[in-house]
Parts: C-alpha cells; structure tokens; sequence
C-alpha cells in the first residue's frame, strides 16, 4: 500500500480568477465547497432539466414502477421499462416546455402589440424618489 501526498497547488491566473492547475488535495481541503467547486465542474447546457422534465420522468417511472408493484413484481425489475419510460418522460417533459414556453411568447406578443396600438391607454408613469414613496422616520431612543 502506498499512499502519494500532494500538496495543495493552486495556480490561478493573475487577470481572472479561472484556475489554471489544481491537485486532488483541493477535492479535500475548505475551498473546495460553495462557489468554489462551481468553478471547477463542467456546464453540459443540453443536459439541463426543468421542471417540466422532472414531472415527466417521475410520472412515467412511477407509472413502470406501479405496473410493476401491481404485477407483484419487485418494483425495481425491467430495467429496460424503466430506460424507456425516462426517455418518454423526458421527450414529453421537453414538448410540455416547448408548448409553455411558445404560449408564453405568444401572449407577450399580444401583449406588447395591443400596447404598441393604443398608447393613450398606458401612458408613461415618471419614475418616484425615495423622498416620495418614505414615509417620515425618526429615530426614538
């Protein structure tokens, strides 16, 4: 058994705070929690799940998974079913938020044309100052 030490080396680069070369000492030292190891991990941007997703693939498992208790199997059997019904839960939740997403810039649409059409009707409010919206505070002590 041998057991090979590194010392914590931290190089970063003096403009920005990207880090350059890290040891596997960093994974156990206090750095490493918070924003830190936020840093270090890679961003996949097309793995990302909204919640549309998570309702999909919970609905879908949990749908395999009670046929499964209902047939009086082990809940955990047809790993194949359970793939399936992931992948199905997923597709449905990205169509799910497609559709939310397409209503939502439908209805801004509409929106900011009826506004573009009839000004008259949301006329510009001027902005308020603090000394406006405060109420009168005096300190008692």
């Amino acid at each position: 058994m041998y057991f090979v030490y590194l010392l914590y080396v931290c190089k970063r680069s003096q403009k920005n705070t990207e880090i350059l070369f890290c040891s596997v000492s960093d994974f156990h030292s206090a750095t490493m929690s918070g924003p830190a190891i936020n840093r270090k991990l890679p961003v996949y941007d097309q793995f990302r799940l909204n919640r549309y997703h998570a309702v999909g693939i919970m609905m879908t498992i949990g749908g395999s998974m009670m046929y499964n208790m209902l047939s009086k199997m082990p809940r955990s059997s047809g790993l194949l079913r359970h793939g399936l019904a992931l992948a199905a839960g997923y597709y449905g939740g990205e169509k799910a938020s497609e559709f939310i997403e397409k209503r939502r810039k439908t209805r801004v649409l509409i929106l900011e044309d009826y506004i573009r059409l009839h000004p008259e009707d949301f006329p510009v409010a001027e902005p308020k100052k603090y000394a406006d919206v405060l109420m009168p505070w005096v300190p008692r002590r």
